[in-house]
């Protein structure tokens, strides 16, 4: 009996290209080339409209012309049947449009696609070069010091360098969840080729069980709910949110969530009738919802290292503080406040020691009766004039850094009667106001 016949591959239509100097080719995308690329380049390979290659991109574009090339721009789509991997200075990659490609890798040349599907993962190496991406689909994204910005729909991410807070895997958690094949000589780190190889066969890249830092936080949210645990500490869990199921828990009295870029405390937080104390330290928030101001159990709420940076114009991004509501004057309870490293202090042209932007406090401060201590660590704080004399006030720290530190006596601060612990060291203050000799109990 004879075999039959495998069906004959589908073909590839030959592409057409043309030759260009990069100055030409600017000129055909409008000037997007020379928006995004940093280094200065000559001949690019240029394909207009939707192009498709059958192969690995180099491979493909290596028989096409034996001309040394810089770039390859594709003005339009573009469909690899196969990689996308750049380690060398040269090619670079250019795409107006969607990509499609089993991988887009990237060593020390520089990327720049916009929207696209990857089947298997996307991987920056080293750092000489950009690997930059619009939002794409892809299972895993691996960054080994690479500059890579990729915006993507539910990747597993990989810091495969070092322990990077939004990656779910890294140094500290590497060996334990991935399988053995997979990894480095030392067993830390991933070994790419390998990793690649496993995902194309379908073979299991992660060991039976394993959890990212993430997976491993939401399921000892669940244990805390069962054990009725009255404490719960998620510190750097590489959360993206806030952990919902928390709020499960109305008889939680410690909650601690530093270090998870959650980005948005929400507003039912205000179930949290027990909360004692709240820290959510270096949580990327830009705010406080106002429910806040209902935990009226709560005595220590630690929002330091809070806020975001925008884009105001200017060379440089501008540093925007973490706003705190008008009913955080509603904490009846509130004992200590810590708003440290909420000044930024920025070059200024001309000064030796530029001075820290100020961090004001709402109004409504002054209606916290039971406010002992104040931590401001590296800020510039402003005290409302309403605040000033607070009976309850006990201890202030404002210490400052290097990078960080205050050049004038706060004004007010030597209003509170009763102060007795007051710290202002590592700062640059060249004159101490005379009424500083009235704290008596310092």
């Amino acid at each position: 009996m004879k075999k039959a016949k495998a069906p004959a591959k589908p073909k590839v239509a030959k592409q057409s290209f043309e030759l260009l100097s990069f100055e030409d080719a600017d000129k055909r995308c409008d000037g997007a080339l020379s928006a995004n690329f940093q280094g200065r380049y000559s001949r690019v390979i240029f394909f207009e409209g939707n192009t498709i290659f059958g192969e690995d991109l180099l491979k493909a574009v290596s028989k096409l012309t034996k001309e040394t090339i810089d770039q390859i721009i594709v003005h339009g789509d573009l469909t690899v049947k196969g990689r996308i991997a750049l380690y060398e200075n040269t090619p670079g990659l250019y795409v107006s449009g969607t990509t499609r490609a089993q991988t887009l890798e990237g060593g020390d040349c520089e990327i720049y696609v916009q929207d696209g599907t990857f089947e298997y993962l996307v991987y920056g190496y080293y750092n000489d070069g950009i690997l930059e991406t619009g939002n794409v689909t892809v299972p895993w994204i691996i960054n080994s010091n690479h500059d890579l910005r990729v915006m993507n729909k539910g990747a597993r991410t990989v810091d495969n360098y070092d322990d990077d807070d939004d990656c779910e895997f890294g140094s500290d958690n590497i060996s334990e969840s991935f399988v053995k094949s997979v990894l480095d000589e030392d067993g830390t780190g991933l070994q790419v080729d390998a990793f690649l190889k496993y995902l194309m066969k379908g073979k299991p890249v992660l060991k039976t069980g394993a959890n990212s830092g993430t997976d491993k936080a939401l399921s000892d949210v669940f244990a805390a709910i069962d054990k009725r645990v009255t404490s719960l500490d998620l510190q750097e869990k590489k959360l993206k949110a806030f952990p919902t199921d928390v709020l499960k828990m109305p008889w939680l009295v410690e909650l601690r969530l530093d270090g998870n870029a959650i980005k948005k405390i929400p507003a039912d937080i205000r179930k949290l009738t027990k909360l004692e104390a709240l820290s959510v330290r270096d949580c990327d928030l830009a705010d406080l919802p106002d429910a806040v101001g209902e935990l009226k159990a709560l005595r220590v709420l630690n929002v330091s290292s809070n806020g975001r940076h925008v884009d105001d114009g200017g060379e440089d991004l501008t540093y925007v503080p973490i706003k705190l509501p008008d009913a955080i004057g509603k904490l009846c309870n509130l004992e200590e406040l810590d708003v440290s490293a909420l000044s930024d202090c920025p070059d200024v042209k001309g000064e030796r020691l530029p001075p820290a932007t100020k961090y004001v406090l709402p109004e409504s401060v002054s209606r916290l009766t039971k406010l002992r201590r104040i931590v401001a660590d590296q800020t510039d704080l402003v005290f409302p004039k309403s605040m000033w004399g607070l009976a309850s006030v006990e201890e202030i720290i404002l210490s400052g850094s290097s990078a960080q530190y205050l050049k004038e006596f706060p004004e007010g601060l030597s209003s509170f009667p009763n102060l007795k612990r007051l710290n202002l060291s590592s700062n640059f203050i060249l004159k101490f106001p005379t009424s500083f000799s009235q704290l008596k109990n310092l």
